[in-house]
């Protein structure tokens, strides 16, 4: 559901963005992972891709969550949110500033 831009928006109005980080830290196994999945899906709106960026604590664990060998699932979701957060930006930016010096 969460990858209808309607969802998307409903969750940043009704400010629920903040309880779906704090079950992404607390919860384990699948319930992780979905919670992780949403927040990948919310990368997809500007506002909720900032709201997410500027948060420092939930960034650091998500890079932890990238070097987890047990549960995949969770590390892919945490891969697809630093690509998405961090990751992608940088590449944006060095592809257009490859532009201009061109």
């Amino acid at each position: 559901l969460v990858q209808h831009d309607q969802i998307k928006e409903e969750i940043l109005h009704q400010n629920l963005l903040q309880l779906i980080i704090d079950c992404s830290l607390k919860l384990v196994g699948p319930a992780k992972q979905s919670s992780l999945e949403t927040l990948w899906a919310m990368t997809f709106n500007e506002a909720g891709a900032e709201i997410l960026k500027n948060n420092k604590l939930f960034l650091d664990n998500i890079k932890v969550f990238t070097t987890q060998r047990d549960d995949e699932g969770v590390r892919k979701a945490a891969d697809g949110l630093i690509w998405k957060l961090v990751k992608e930006p940088e590449f944006i930016a060095k592809v257009e500033e490859k532009k201009e010096t061109e």
